[in-house]
């Protein structure tokens, strides 16, 4: 038996370091960035990387790395590039289960001047993987986690963890933002038989239709408590709900960004790889962050992959901030039982809360939480008998004028940190 079957995509990624130009496009609905390039020139690639990527074979090594028995399950190509998806599976002592045929998925990833990257993908053989071809006697585990898996694969994923849930194997499973779009309806099957659901901001409004069903998600998670729903947000950290309570988790300050391809495998891997290893929640967060922040200091998304001796004394000197509070259930009146979901205030960065730290704050939420976490010195530099500040931004980038007159009335940090994160859980109620 293998303690974890991953499932997902294997390809061969190629990083191409190039004079990319950042260009910006705004419109009424937000901002927009695309990397540019000349048209009809040739353009020299200052550094050309080739590494096995893929989400499959991503979490697969993060998974092996910090001791858990590990196979991948995968359809991958019969060509020249599949032998170095192979040897790499051999040298991280990962076995392989799947299935060959076709041309192995291939991936171009183009750098940005501002750290972060746009993705070519030729999907391949991971589009072709048949439930059918599966050997079920090696199907056999403590945790079957799938990324992304499209095409014929993903009606493979869907008979997968139906056998999943009746071997009694706990299913973790982290979307790609294509199978957010497909719905909840789409996909309902799955999520209704998950242990841990890990998506980023973007995928969860997609999935709960955030946009139209407002009430959906708060449904999810009123009828799911014991599960792990883990919503990701970039730099700013991540929100896990389970068994009615919130635990954020904001990153280590000060790090140096080399390149963000696999950051959210690595979470999403170490957070499971926790829960397996029975970690407290806490921990566990702890333990997919310090497994994003190794990654994303170095090009690729499995070489600076954290061996589980050194992720957990990493645990003990993260720098991080982590908290947890209760879920609170919003009905309409008692007789509709009708959850209400909260009410989320952001800013464009350029209206921000910047502190002298350099820190940005957009989010109401996120002052909350930033104001339950600073020094007294930091928190006295904007707040006095004679001015506040977060009570100005408050007002002026989001006009809630009661909220910001209530703010001024609360000279404790505490205090104010509570009625910020109580005010954006109640739907925007005092």
């Amino acid at each position: 038996m293998y303690d974890i079957i991953t499932a997902g995509s294997a390809t061969v990624d190629v990083f191409a370091n190039t004079h990319s130009q950042l260009v910006k496009f705004v419109t009424n609905d937000g901002e927009d960035d695309y990397i540019a390039y000349p048209s009809g020139s040739k353009i020299l690639i200052k550094n050309l990387t080739f590494l096995v990527g893929g989400g499959g074979t991503n979490t697969a090594v993060s998974f092996s790395r910090l001791g858990c028995k590990t196979a991948y399950l995968g359809n991958i190509g019969l060509d020249a590039n599949s032998h170095r998806v192979l040897d790499l599976l051999k040298d991280e002592q990962i076995d392989f289960i799947g299935t060959r045929s076709g041309q192995t998925g291939y991936s171009i990833i183009l750098d940005s001047i501002e750290q972060d990257r746009t993705i070519l993908t030729f999907k391949g053989a991971n589009d072709e993987l048949s439930f059918e071809e599966i050997n079920k006697d090696q199907f056999d585990a403590k945790w079957f986690y799938s990324s992304s898996l499209t095409g014929n694969s993903q009606e493979t994923l869907r008979k997968l963890v139906h056998l999943a849930y009746e071997k009694h194997i706990k299913i973790a499973f982290n979307p790609s933002n294509y199978q957010a779009t497909l719905g909840y309806e789409a996909l309902k099957d799955i999520l209704e038989r998950c242990t841990v659901l890990v998506m980023n901001k973007e995928e969860a409004n997609l999935l709960f239709n955030q946009n139209n069903q407002p009430e959906l998600f708060s449904h999810f998670l009123s009828e799911h408590k014991s599960a792990y729903v883990v919503i990701t947000d970039g730099a700013k950290g991540a929100i896990c709900h389970h068994d009615d309570e919130q635990c954020t988790i904001t990153p280590s300050p000060h790090l140096s960004v080399v390149e963000t391809t696999g950051a959210g495998d690595a979470f999403a891997s170490g957070f499971v790889a926790g829960l397996f290893h029975h970690l407290p929640l806490a921990d566990a967060m702890k333990l997919g962050m310090v497994q994003a922040e190794s990654v994303i200091q170095s090009i690729g998304a499995k070489e600076s992959l954290l061996l589980k001796e050194v992720a957990f004394s990493r645990i003990g000197q993260f720098q991080g901030t982590i908290s947890f509070q209760k879920e609170e259930q919003r009905f309409t009146s008692p007789k509709q039982n009708h959850l209400l979901p909260p009410q989320f205030y952001e800013a464009e960065p350029e209206r921000g809360f910047r502190f002298d730290t350099g820190q940005n704050i957009t989010s109401l939420e996120e002052l909350g939480y930033y104001l339950e976490f600073m020094s007294d010195e930091q928190f006295n530099k904007h707040v006095s008998i004679h001015h506040n500040h977060f009570a100005d931004w408050v007002e002026h980038v989001f006009s809630l004028s009661n909220l910001a007159n209530q703010l001024r009335k609360l000279p404790i940090r505490k205090a104010q940190s509570s009625l910020i994160i109580n005010f954006v859980h109640k739907g925007g109620n005092p």
